[in-house]
């Protein structure tokens, strides 16, 4: 076969498809590779447009042309003689995918020439993926926060990652440490799947203050694996919601990953671990769910023992998880408590005893008043036979279904529910002719609900993949699925990802009843069934030869319908679209077959830009047809695109066409590659400001960004400048930054409306060219400048703080009021590169008074040790809300601190001197906000309270020493019980003896013991208390005492200790000894705890 001539091959490529004009050009390449004539043809083809250049470039590549290839594409990788030279000239876009390219080669001797160029810190980061190890570890912990994603990093790097997470745990306090693993967050998972060592060792050393760090629960199964006892230790420490699924059921279960790793442990480290959940039913149960039922009862008792639970009511949950026989044994002793005992409350447990017990609390109540109590014995009958998995005794309950034939929708739900949550091993073994007929009478109920048919239907699909699972006959589940369609029918989606056998099974089922309604003009359960399968459809001869009748239906929705689910297999998509439009061209106004034949046949394009209106049953308007793609018209030979571009100024230019649609047309037009400005001229000369808006918008799709910018800046100082500038970046971004600056600049040194401006100010810094400084420094430093501009461009300045000019800029606006420190103050350390935080902390100060601004100081706490003398005369002598703003900012401080001299000092300080007292203009304000930074500076978190607990313990002395006329009474309590090691017996008896020494005055004692108990429940809920609690001993040595604070202090220890513990009898004997105390507060606070609930 002689090779075509390039103009001939050029008009035999528009009758196929994209795709097959691509195949046919690679297999010509291929069949005459050593013919030399093949480069002239390639070359003469490529000449006629881009887009047979594309199609060239795909044939070189397959045949190996290196020089055509390189020639051709716009994103080959230069060679590193001109790296950086031609780096800088590529538009932002072509950056982004060069820097691909050079990650995806490793080619690191590249990102490190790129890593040397004056670029933006942001941009120098996004590097550090591509970059070699050294070069990588030496710069993560400047740009590390700059980074938006740590996983490429980690991936390529994980010890880099992992040692820089090491460097800012070392030494830091919890609130620190919390920052440190938020920032590794996206790096998780590639740490855990290389280094699960790295991370569980610093778990163990310097966790954060929730022990495992949000976003690392879908990981702890890999971990676990690695190390099952130190992350059991982990979990045993952790709070109740780590590893924990949340579900919108009654279940309780961990996260899968854990789920099917945590019988590694070890049965002390299961017990542990169950121990420290015991008083959360949830989390107990999904602990014993994820272990092997034999071993369930074991770790229940270990984890409750020391417990009294005589008078605790299990959750559902966790009686479902118990084993059978401690499950009966359990719901028998609820049903005998007090508070179980209304009708309800009895039905419910009754579906945790044996069959034959639920049958006699049940059976009675089956016909009761309340359609709940019917509802709730009914389940109990079910869930009773159900637990049991006796297959006999399920088969009793089933046979009597019959009696729900004129039952209430609501309790036929309940039931259709407790069927659905037995065991399908269970369920299987029965007869299912029973559950069919019920599932029959329900749906013809005149109340059937949605709701029960989704129910009922999720059982069926269920039961059928059940049966496919263990190779059993899916006859009889195939049946309850068709009765379950109903005789209206409808088909919910499954809620299990359909197999291809279960897929078979259900069409096969359907069949007939598909059949029926086909033959009968009716296709819903067709479409329903189609859309329930998802992919597993694609390929079903049945469902496509009915899909094919249907497209000939009356119905326009189902025809519509079936179009769409006929179109839905991709292998077979582009032969039916044709088929389609050949039956019915009208079929190509539907979205779906729109973009099917736009994007896979473009050989039938001509469809969608007809000058003639579309025959058909879809088509019934007098005007043509016009598809308006949003995505473009890619694949497409140039004379469609011609043609296109014509049909589409025909529909703008028409009256009937509405603004949405006119401004969509626009865009499509701008999307045709062959589109000029000078195309769009007309619409945006339009005097109508909707159609100029339109068309200016339009303008950052053009194929010629140079122009379509030009254009731009042609209107920055016209009234519609701001609608224009809108698109400039775009186009910025896919141009020489260098034109994009030069063409800029130029708009700005002439009139420019002000939003003009300041958005070209934020490209000009986003292109960080250094040539674009002076430009920058002269539009914030000009003293006819507008402060919204001014402001704009010291927003832009903070890419440029490597530059002198830049801190001359901020310092300037950062003193021009309180817009301008505010908008200063909205960057986050997180946006700056770390060797420049500290200058631009101390810029933030020098900045007006505003709380805003104040309270932002926090977050630069890091970086400026001297924050609470900084701060010191704002809360003395500041407004109300500027103190309290600099009182939270000390307080955030102290939390990251490891030296609270400076706090301490500041508190000290505000006790000197004279102050107002009960005057009508102030009343001891600097007393009060004393008290308020002494409180607010307690942590709230049990690590940070371990880690400050000799600072807490120094700033109880401190306000202990203050005069009593200088300092509040309960101030130091709150720091001392806090300081407290609640985990140490003596150290922590020591404490309160202590405390107790310290309050002289009996009228205290109320107030002390409500301080007191305050502080023991944080204790417990922080963790902070011994597993057993705190000993009886130490509330019998404050009782010694025998002074007021002693007493109070043990009333506190006695009333929280015996409601955790259910009030065992050594803790009622001291709660009885206080009611007795000689100080009458301490009686009376006693005689209000209750040990009973009556």
């Amino acid at each position: 076969m002689t090779l075509p001539d390039a103009e001939s091959l050029a008009r035999q490529l528009p009758s196929l498809p994209h795709v097959e004009r691509v195949r046919a050009l690679v297999r010509l390449a291929r069949d005459h590779a050593a013919d030399p004539t093949l480069g002239s043809l390639l070359d003469g083809l490529a000449a006629v447009s881009d887009y047979h250049a594309r199609l060239v470039l795909a044939a070189a590549r397959a045949i190996g042309d290196v020089e055509r290839v390189r020639a051709l594409s716009r994103s080959a990788v230069p060679g590193t003689d001109d790296l950086a030279t031609r780096y800088l000239c590529l538009p932002l876009n072509q950056r982004r995918a060069l820097e691909h390219r050079i990650r995806a080669t490793r080619r690191t001797d590249m990102a490190a020439i790129l890593l040397g160029l004056p670029l933006a810190d942001a941009d120098r980061a996004r590097l550090l993926a591509s970059a070699d190890e050294p070069t990588a570890r030496s710069l993560i912990a400047d740009l590390g926060d700059l980074l938006p994603s740590l996983a490429p990093l980690a991936r390529r790097h994980p010890g880099v990652v992992l040692d820089e997470l090491a460097r800012r745990l070392e030494g830091a306090a919890p609130v620190q440490r919390d920052r440190a693993w938020a920032w590794a967050r996206t790096a998780y998972a590639p740490l855990a799947a290389s280094l699960p060592g790295g991370i569980i060792a610093l778990l163990l050393t310097a966790g954060p203050t929730r022990v495992i760090p949000d976003g690392l629960d879908p990981h702890l199964g890999r971990l676990l694996r690695h190390d099952p006892t130190a992350v059991g230790s982990l979990l045993a420490r952790a709070p109740h919601d780590v590893g924990q699924r949340h579900l919108t059921t009654a279940s309780a279960r961990l996260v899968k990953s854990l789920h099917r790793a945590l019988h590694l442990l070890a049965v002390p480290e299961r017990i542990a671990l169950a121990r420290a959940g015991r008083d959360d039913d949830g989390r107990l149960a999904a602990i014993l769910a994820a272990l092997p039922p034999r071993d369930r009862e074991e770790v229940l008792d270990g984890a409750l023992d020391g417990v009294d639970t005589a008078h605790r009511h299990y959750s559902e949950a966790l009686l479902e998880v118990l084993p059978r026989a401690r499950r009966q044994r359990e719901a028998q002793r609820m049903a005998a408590l007090p508070e179980a005992a209304s009708a309800l409350d009895q039905l419910s447990l009754a579906g945790f005893l044996p069959p034959e017990q639920a049958i006699l609390q049940a059976a009675p109540r089956l016909h009761a008043l309340g359609a709940e109590e019917r509802a709730q014995a009914w389940a109990a009958l079910i869930g009773s036979a159900g637990r049991s998995r006796d297959a006999d005794a399920l088969t009793d309950v089933l046979l009597r279904l019959g009696a729900l034939d004129h039952e209430q929708d609501a309790v036929r739900l309940v039931v259709a529910r407790t069927l659905a949550s037995i065991p399908l091993s269970v369920l299987a073994s029965c007869p299912l002719t029973p559950l069919e007929g019920f599932t029959r009478s329900a749906l013809r109920a005149q109340d059937a609900s949605s709701a029960t048919q989704w129910t009922l239907q999720g059982l069926a699909w269920a039961l059928i993949d059940h049966a496919i699972a263990t190779g059993g006959s899916p006859t009889a589940p195939a049946r309850l699925l068709q009765a379950a369609v109903g005789d209206e029918p409808h088909l919910w989606h499954p809620p299990l990802t359909p197999g291809r056998a279960l897929a078979s099974t259900a069409v096969e089922a359907l069949a007939k009843r598909l059949r029926e309604e086909s033959l009968a003009g009716e296709c819903g359960l067709l479409l329903d069934l189609h859309s329930a399968l998802g992919r597993r459809a694609n390929g079903e001869r049945l469902l496509d030869s009915l899909l094919v009748q249907a497209l000939d239906s009356p119905v326009a929705a189902d025809r519509q319908g079936a179009a769409v689910a006929w179109l839905a297999d991709p292998a077979t998509r582009g032969e039916r679209v044709a088929e389609l439009v050949r039956r019915d061209e009208s079929f190509a106004a539907l979205r779906p077959v729109t973009d099917a034949i736009a994007t896979m046949r473009q050989d039938l394009v001509e469809i969608l830009f007809l000058d003639r209106p579309l025959r058909g049953r879809f088509w019934h308007r007098e005007h043509t047809y016009l598809a308006l793609l949003p995505e473009g018209s890619h694949g497409w030979a140039p004379e469609h695109l011609a043609s296109y571009a014509s049909a589409l100024r025909r529909r703008i230019d028409a009256r009937a066409t509405t603004r949405p649609e006119r401004h969509r047309a626009l865009t499509a037009l701008a999307r045709i590659p062959s589109t000029t400005v000078e195309d769009l001229r007309p619409w945006l000369d339009d005097g109508a400001p909707d159609t100029r808006a339109s068309a200016l918008e339009a303008l950052a799709h053009l194929s010629d960004p140079e122009a379509a910018l030009r254009e731009i800046v042609h209107h920055a100082g016209q009234d519609w400048a701001r609608t224009a500038f809108d698109g400039a970046m775009a186009c910025a971004a896919r141009l020489d930054p260098a034109m994009a600056s030069k063409i800029l600049t130029g708009a700005m040194s002439g009139p420019i409306r002000m939003s003009a401006r300041k958005e070209a100010l934020r490209i000009l810094a986003r292109l960080h060219r250094p040539a674009d400084l002076p430009t920058l420094t002269g539009a914030a430093m000009a003293r006819d400048t507008r402060p919204d501009v001014r402001l704009a461009a010291a927003r832009a300045m903070i890419a440029w703080l490597d530059a002198p000019e830049a801190w001359t800029i901020l310092a300037h606006v950062a003193t021009e009021g309180r817009d301008a420190a505010l908008a200063l103050a909205a960057t986050s350390p997180r946006h700056i590169a770390d060797r420049h935080r500290l200058r631009y902390a101390r810029l933030l100060l020098a900045a007006a008074r505003e709380p805003e601004l104040i309270a932002a100081l926090g977050e630069w706490s890091d970086v400026l040790p001297d924050l609470p003398s900084l701060l010191e005369g704002i809360v003395r002598d500041g407004a109300r809300a500027e103190s309290a703003a600099a009182i939270s900012a000390i307080a955030g401080h102290s939390a990251l601190s490891a030296d609270w001299s400076e706090h301490l000092a500041v508190l000290r300080r505000l006790a000197r001197g004279a102050e107002p007292n009960a005057q009508a203009e102030a009343d001891l304000p600097r007393l009060r906000r004393m008290e308020s930074l002494a409180a607010a500076m307690i942590p709230d978190n049990g690590a940070s309270l371990r880690w400050h607990r000799d600072h807490l313990e120094a700033m109880s002395a401190l306000l202990e020493d203050i005069e009593r006329d200088s300092r509040p009474l309960c101030a130091p309590w709150a720091g001392r019980l806090a300081a407290t090691d609640w985990e140490d017996e003596a150290a922590c008896l020591a404490s309160l003896e202590r405390l107790a020494g310290t309050v002289g005055d009996a009228s205290l004692a109320g107030e002390l013991a409500a301080t007191a108990a305050a502080a023991l429940e944080r204790a417990r809920r922080l963790r902070l208390l011994p597993e057993s609690g705190l000993p009886v001993s130490t509330a019998d040595a404050l009782m010694r005492r025998q002074d007021a604070a002693g007493a109070a202090l043990a009333l506190a220890i006695v009333t929280t200790q015996g409601q955790a513990l259910g009030w065992p009898e050594p803790w009622r004997n001291r709660l009885r000894e206080l009611r007795g105390n000689g100080t009458g507060i301490i009686a009376l606070l006693a005689r209000r705890a209750r040990t009973a609930a009556e």
